[in-house]
Formats: structure tokens, sequence, C-alpha cells
């Protein structure tokens, strides 16, 4: 959709424990050297908080990096794809319980790899019925042991923990949303199900994202999930630059998932007719993918480091199991001074 009224991004922040080297898990057996060389992971977030604990600790800096007041904020959004450190409550009213948002209503999205864009989107129509209101849209995820193994428990990908916040704004940012469209797969479901049959209680098995995606691409053949992939991602990303004027040669940045440098070039440069120059996958090297966190996440890397300029576009994408994708087309307004590094965890020695 090409958005009629003037929306913003007001304030982004990540929070990320300190990372662990993949080198060293490959040393001691968790990790394969083959895979290590392949994905080109250098290391991943682990921590120990649970994900709204940290989720809550990344809004309160967006919030304060936004200059809104949390009185304007009408709408809460958590989004995450994995267990949330209870079995039965709402993640979301907890952040908004924690950043004092008692005015806002508060909703969770689990969209798996695509909730913080879906979230967004949700944001946008809702904030432009509202003008003058604010919206806080967080993701977070701990992807853990005995219930996930972040290293062996997916093709091609190494899971991050960490959280991501962003503001969004019917007023004020630091930069503007122009576009934004969302395309869904739903043949692809069995993807994350596979031939598993369905449980009782969640956390019985361990995740298997190898076993369950086997299990269907044995059953339709891989060019066939190639085929229905490759169309959502060039139907979101295609839809979203006409619908905002712009083409990919505007977009100075173009943010990808953090996922393996193969899969990222299989299921993304090719189609998309990128080099990882013009990504952030140097950056998703040392976060790992932050489940939906990635493209939040990497809105406050973008500030932070400096990677891009006022007047500049900026194309975020996304995608999750489900499955959907979305893509939004961001215009720089101007680049605000935030010398904290939220959204880059602590390095390990041999990184």
């Amino acid at each position: 959709m090409r958005l009629t009224t003037d929306l913003y991004l007001a304030g982004a922040a990540a929070w990320l424990p300190p990372a662990i080297s993949a080198k060293q898990v490959a040393a001691n057996g968790g990790y394969t050297e083959d895979e290590l060389n392949v994905n080109g992971i250098v290391c991943a977030p682990e921590g120990s908080d649970s994900p709204p604990a940290m989720a809550a600790r990344a809004a309160a800096t967006a919030l304060s990096r936004s200059g809104v007041a949390v009185s304007e904020v009408a709408l809460v959004l958590h989004a995450y794809s994995h267990h949330q450190g209870q079995a039965f409550w709402s993640p979301a009213s907890f952040v908004q319980r924690s950043v004092g948002a008692t005015a806002a209503c508060a909703i969770n999205v689990g969209q798996m790899s695509n909730s913080g864009m879906a979230a967004v989107e949700l944001a946008l129509p809702y904030l432009a019925a509202r003008p003058g209101s604010a919206a806080l849209v967080t993701t977070a995820d701990r992807f853990c042991a005995p219930s996930f193994d972040r290293w062996t428990a997916d093709l091609g990908i190494v899971y991050g923990d960490g959280a991501a916040a962003l503001v969004l704004s019917a007023s004020a940012g630091f930069a503007r949303v122009l576009s934004m469209r969302t395309w869904t797969e739903a043949s692809l479901e069995q993807l994350h199900r596979g031939n598993v049959a369905f449980s009782d209680h969640p956390g019985e098995v361990a995740v298997d994202v190898r076993r369950t995606k086997t299990d269907y691409v044995t059953e339709v053949g891989l060019p066939s999930v190639i085929e229905r992939s490759s169309a959502g991602v060039k139907s979101v990303v295609e839809g979203a630059l006409a619908d905002a004027g712009r083409s990919m040669d505007d977009m100075a940045v173009v943010v990808l998932p953090n996922l393996g440098r193969h899969v990222i070039a299989a299921q993304y440069l090719g189609h998309l007719g990128l080099v990882p120059e013009r990504t952030l996958m140097d950056w998703g090297a040392h976060t790992g993918h932050l489940g939906g966190g990635d493209q939040l996440a990497a809105v406050a890397r973008l500030v932070e480091a400096k990677r891009v300029s006022a007047g500049q576009h900026v194309l975020l994408v996304g995608a999750g199991g489900g499955f959907s994708w979305s893509a939004a087309v961001v215009e720089v307004l101007n680049v605000p001074e935030w010398p904290e590094q939220t959204a880059m965890p602590a390095l390990p020695a041999d990184v």
C-alpha cells in the first residue's frame, strides 16, 4: 500500500546480550566446520533473560530516543516467534506495563520471523486513523536448550537472542514510511510443520526445522518451494517500490533477513539483483537471525553506525513461516545522534 498520510519512524533500539563464537562452538562439536564456512555467521548473541524483559529494555531506549511521550503511545505490538518465558500469558502486556504505556492497546503478533514487519504494517493504519498518536513495536526471542539449538535447529540459519523496538509516530520522526506490502502463501505452512504429529503441550520435543523442511521438500520437490518463495519476495519488493514511486537503484541499503550467507544468496541476492555490499549482511554475520527482530534492529544499526544519510532510501524486507513476506520503503529525513551501540552485541575475543 502507498501511504496517504505521513507516518514516521521516531525512535529505534535493540538489546542484544554478548555473543558467543561460532568457531568455539564448532571446536566443541556443537556446529560443523562446513556449516561455519558456508553460513558465514561468526557469532551469535546468547542471553539468559526472558524475551519480554529484553523487549522492555529495547523499548525504553527507543522511546527515549524518539521524543515521543509515553502518554502518546496508543498501541503496543509485541512480536515473536518462540517461547516467551511463560506458558499462558500476554507478553505484550508485560512490555506495556514495563514502559508505562497504560493508555495503549497491547496486542501480540506471532507471525514467526516476519512478525516484526507484520506488526509495523498493522500499526500503520491504526496510527493513520489517530492523528498525533504513536505506536511501540517490540520484538524479542530467546533460542535456548533444551527446546531449541540455535546452531543446528534449522538449515542455513543460526539464531541469535535479543530484542528490538521501533517507535512509529503520526507526527514526526527521523524517517518517513513511504509504502509497505505483505504477501502470504499458506501452501508453504508445512515447511515448519512437516509430517510431525500435533502435540498436547509446548516444548515436548525440541524444535527441528531441518526435519520439517526436509519432510515437505521431499513431498513437493525443491523447485516448487523455490518458485513460490521467489514469487513472494518479488511480489512485495516490486509492489512496495512501485507504491513508493522508487526503483531498486534508488535504495541506498536493502535490509534482508539475517540468514546464512548461502541462503541469502539463493533466496534474495540473485532474485533482487543485489550484491552483499548493498545489504547489512556484514552486520548480520555478528547477530545471527533475531527471529522477528532483524529489520527493527537493522533500523537502529543503520542510524547508530551512520550507514545512511538524509535523503537516502532504505528497503526493509522480511519473511516468516506461514508463509509471509513484507517489504517497506523508508525515506531518511535526518540521522539522529545515537552514540550508544545497541544493535551490535559484545563480540567474543576471536571475532
